[in-house]
C-alpha cells in the first residue's frame, strides 16, 4: 500500500491509516526494547508523503532515521534517500 512506484486505489489512504494504527498498537504491546519503532515512523513518513504533508513526513523520516541507525543498516540507507527526496520537494 505504501510502495512509492505503484498506483494507489481509492480506498488505500484509509486502509493505510488503519494498518499504521494497528502496527503502533502491536509495537506498544510487544516491542518493549523499541527495536522496530523505526519501521512505524518510516511507513508513517511514506503515508504523510503520499498525503501531501511534506513537513510532517520529513519529521517522521528524522525519527525513523534516529531509531534505525543502530539496528538496520540496509533500511537506514533507504530511509536516508527517501528523507532527502522529501526534504528537497
Amino acid at each position: 500500500l505504501l510502495r512509492l512506484r505503484k498506483p494507489k486505489a481509492a480506498d488505500c489512504q484509509g486502509r493505510c491509516l488503519e494498518l499504521l494504527n494497528q502496527l503502533r498498537e502491536q509495537q506498544e504491546k510487544l516491542d518493549t526494547n523499541k527495536e522496530t519503532t523505526y519501521y512505524y515512523h518510516w511507513m508513517n513518513a511514506r503515508y504523510l508523503l503520499h498525503s501531501g504533508e511534506l513537513l510532517a513526513a520529513v519529521d517522521e523520516y528524522k525519527l525513523a532515521f534516529e531509531q534505525v541507525i543502530y539496528r538496520q543498516g540496509e533500511n537506514a540507507e533507504k530511509i536516508i534517500v527517501e528523507a532527502i527526496v522529501a526534504a528537497c520537494r
